[in-house]
């Protein structure tokens, strides 16, 4: 039956101009309303992404926060490590001098020789 009416109509020399831009109008139609959707599916993705993107850019952010305050812990110790055990050999040192003193001062009441490998007198 439509097939019979458009075989009719298309007998018009008005119909069938009207027919083809008619056609050509429901297909430019669709065609925007499928470059919308896509659009709109692309702007959902774009917005995912971005969301996603900056939730990495936290995390890592707070991961970094947390190594740099674990690394500055660490060298803390350390340092603490370093000046307690330069303290011990400044100690250990003073006690050294203080023996090689006590010897020397020794030797010289006694009268004996100080060894030049011992150093100045």
């Amino acid at each position: 039956m439509i097939t019979q009416l458009l075989m009719e109509l298309s007998d018009s020399t008005l119909i069938a101009p009207g027919l083809s831009l008619a056609t050509f109008s429901g297909l430019l139609l669709l065609a925007a309303k499928a470059y919308k959707e896509a659009r709109q599916i692309d702007v959902e993705g774009e917005k995912n992404r971005r969301i996603a993107a900056e939730a990495r850019e936290k995390t890592a952010s707070e991961n970094t926060a947390s190594e740099l305050e674990k690394l500055g812990r660490r060298v803390k110790s350390l340092e603490d490590k370093i000046d307690e055990m330069r303290d011990q050999h400044e100690t250990e040192l003073l006690d050294e001098r203080g023996k090689n003193f006590a010897l020397r001062k020794l030797l010289r009441e006694n009268g004996i020789p100080i060894p030049e490998e011992l150093g100045p007198a």
